[in-house]
This record gives C-alpha cells, sequence and structure tokens, in this order.
C-alpha cells in the first residue's frame, strides 16, 4: 500500500493570474525556454507557466520541500538527482539553462518539477506539472502526491523474509489492519490540507481540487530482494521508478497484498495497480475478502475478485486476464484542450524583467509581492 494525492489547479478559475516576478533562477529559465524566437502570444504563456511553477515552489520551500529531484520539459530531462542532494534548487535550474543551449528552444507542451519530502510520517514525491495542452477534463496544472509510510522503513540487515514478519503484527486480524489504514489515511489528508494552505499563500485560485486514495500494488511474482523493483522507465506514478534513496521505503508495498491474502482480511475503498503504477481497477465500499481469490496473491496467476460494481481498466499487467471477463473496460481518452495560460488583462508582465540580471526595475526583493516575510528569504 501507498498513499496517492492529486491536487490539481485550473488557471481559469483564478480571480488573477498574479504576475509574480520570478527569481533569478526561474527568469533565466523563462529567458532560455522563450529564446526570443518566439510570438508574443506564446511568451506570455511561457512566462505564465514558469511564474505558476516558481509561485508553487515557494510554497513548498515555506513547508521545508526544497530538495529537487527531477527537473524536465516536454518529457526531456534537463536535471535528474542521482546524488540524493539537499536544498538543490540552483544546482537544478543551472543545469537546465546549460542543457536547453543544446537543444532547440521549442514552444513548451509540459514543464515538470519533481521534488522530495521527507519532513513529515511519509517519504514523498510530489510531481508538480505544467501542462499547456492537455485532455478534455485534464487540469493544466497537476500535483500528484505519492507517499510512503516511514514506519515500514526497511531496517538495515532485513531482507523481504524479516520485513514481512515484522509487518504481520499489523495483519493478525481485521481490526487491527483497518486501524493501521484509517491512521495512515487520515495522516495523508491532513498533509494533502497543509500542503493546500500553503499554496493558498502563493497563488489566489477560487477552487483547488483535492483527491487522495490507498493503493495496493499486485506484483507479478514475490519480492526476492530490492533489485527487483529499481528503475521503472516506463511508470505511471512516481514513486515507481526507483529515484536515489527510496529503496528502502518501498519494498513493504511490495509484501502488502499477499500478506491481506494470507491473513484473509477484507479490503475496501482502494485501488489496485501494477508494477509499473497503472490501474488495475478500483475497489469501493462493497470490498472483497483477500483470502478467497488471488486477486491479491502474487504466488498464482491474477484472478479478478468477485465484486457486485467495481471500476476495470485495460492498459495494464493484466488486460488479457480483464479482457476475457464479462466486465466493463474503462480506457479513458479525450480531445484537446486550449491553452489556459494567456493573461486576463492581456499584459505579459516580462517586458520589464531582466533575465541576465534578476532584478526588475523597480528593484526590491526576488521573491515577488505575494511571497512577503513567510518564506524566509528567497535564495536564487
Amino acid at each position: 500500500m501507498y498513499l496517492s494525492g492529486s491536487i490539481n489547479i485550473d488557471p481559469s478559475k483564478m480571480t488573477v493570474i498574479n504576475k509574480v516576478k520570478p527569481e533569478k533562477a526561474f527568469l533565466k529559465m523563462f529567458h532560455f525556454c522563450t529564446g526570443g524566437v518566439m510570438s508574443k502570444k506564446e511568451e506570455e504563456e511561457t512566462f505564465t507557466a514558469i511564474s505558476i511553477l516558481h509561485q508553487i515552489n515557494m510554497a513548498c520551500r515555506q513547508m521545508g520541500i526544497n530538495n529537487i529531484v527531477r527537473l524536465s520539459k516536454d518529457d526531456l530531462d534537463f536535471y535528474l538527482d542521482e546524488e540524493g542532494k539537499e536544498d538543490d534548487l540552483k544546482d537544478a535550474l543551472e543545469n537546465f539553462n546549460l542543457k536547453i543551449h543544446k537543444v532547440e528552444s521549442d514552444f513548451f507542451e509540459k514543464l515538470t518539477l519533481l521534488l522530495e519530502d521527507d519532513k513529515s510520517p511519509f517519504q514523498s514525491l510530489i510531481e508538480i506539472s505544467i501542462n499547456r495542452v492537455h485532455k478534455v477534463g485534464d487540469y493544466p496544472i497537476m500535483i500528484k502526491v505519492n507517499s510512503l509510510i516511514k514506519d515500514f522503513k526497511v531496517n538495515e540487515g532485513e531482507d523481504p523474509k524479516d520485513l514481512k514478519k515484522r509487518l504481520g503484527t499489523q495483519f493478525k486480524n481485521q481490526e487491527s489492519y483497518d486501524s493501521m489504514v484509517d491512521k495512515y489515511k487520515l495522516m495523508f489528508q491532513t498533509y494533502l490540507q497543509d500542503f493546500e494552505q500553503s499554496l493558498r499563500k502563493f497563488i489566489e485560485v477560487d477552487d483547488i481540487e483535492i483527491k487522495d486514495n490507498v493503493r495496493i500494488l499486485r506484483t507479478k511474482k514475490p519480492i526476492q530482494d530490492k533489485v527487483h523493483y529499481r528503475f521503472r522507465d516506463t511508470c505511471r506514478a512516481p514513486i515507481f521508478y526507483g529515484y536515489y534513496g527510496f529503496d528502502d521505503y518501498y519494498m513493504y508495498a511490495w509484501l502488502w497484498g499477499g500478506l491481506c491474502h494470507e491473513h484473509n482480511l477484507e479490503v475496501s475503498n482502494f485501488d489496485l495497480v501494477d508494477e509499473a503504477g497503472a490501474e488495475i481497477l478500483s475497489v469501493g465500499d462493497e470490498g472483497f475478502d483477500a483470502g478467497q481469490t488471488d486477486a491479491l496473491n502474487n504466488a498464482n496467476d491474477f484472478e479478478l475478485p468477485a465484486l457486485t460494481s467495481g471500476t476495470y481498466y485495460g492498459d495494464n499487467d493484466y488486460a488479457d486476464t480483464i479482457g476475457a471477463s464479462s466486465v466493463v473496460i474503462i480506457n479513458a481518452e479525450g480531445g484537446v484542450d486550449a491553452s489556459f495560460f494567456s493573461f486576463s488583462d492581456g499584459d505579459s508582465g516580462f517586458s520589464s524583467y531582466d533575465a541576465g540580471s534578476g532584478d526588475s526595475s523597480g528593484g526590491g526583493s526576488s521573491c515577488g509581492s505575494s511571497c512577503g516575510s513567510s518564506c524566509g528569504g528567497c535564495s536564487s
């Protein structure tokens, strides 16, 4: 099990898209993204996207979240932390500015910033995506949060059998299991609410959509060691990639489903996902007895649990099994929306900024007017 959340922002619901001057590093990012060859509208949209990304980053820093794991433009990596560096915003953006010189400065489709947070009860990855073009029904600004439970981190010298034995005390009966799941769900919901409140201090928006759910992993076979789950380039969620430092936190999630099966536990209100994070099925209040099916038993082939209702998905490791059944499969597709990144007053707001110096024509703090004293000073 791991906790998954989303915090989605629609710029069209913003009362005003603040033209907050990005600090020097983000301003350089804008300069190198545009390269001076874009139309006025394209420059406005790029500036707005980077300004919003900067404001979200300020909200994260206020929460003590300042470790950057990945920075990419249109799925091309410009920074990937493979050493576990801390407080590496400056390194990431300097690397972005250096590498983007070597590629064409095309109009962006997607900007992605991935952060790590280890200052809560969870070891979390926070993926911030700014999507200029997106499917109908999707939000152009999407924040995904994947959290692993620190209490279940592998201790030094523990192997999967040792960890499974330690976890077993939490799975001994239905009451113990339900109490444990409810405890971590509540802690995660509080974490997301704190995140939302921090965002609202920096971004004026009428509506922020928050969702959270429990996800249980259905592996193809029992886990033998940490190497079994490292580095999945085609992962659907950040937690499945195998980023530096996450191996020891991740192992318990590979044992969870099997423990539910062995202890004949009733499981409900969760999404079942495969080894790359692709959704298999969504289970509601009805639930099922994990001991009466091989839905979670990775010692045998996967089978669908007996549910009177549920949402089934077709693009996953078990698509053939699901496709051979009589259930209705969901494969969501959508059209494409226009950009949501134009300023409401038609003023781009970037003409007075000097990307080289990082100073506005009026001088003052590089934090922008919305920062105030709450961020503790923004570094460049």
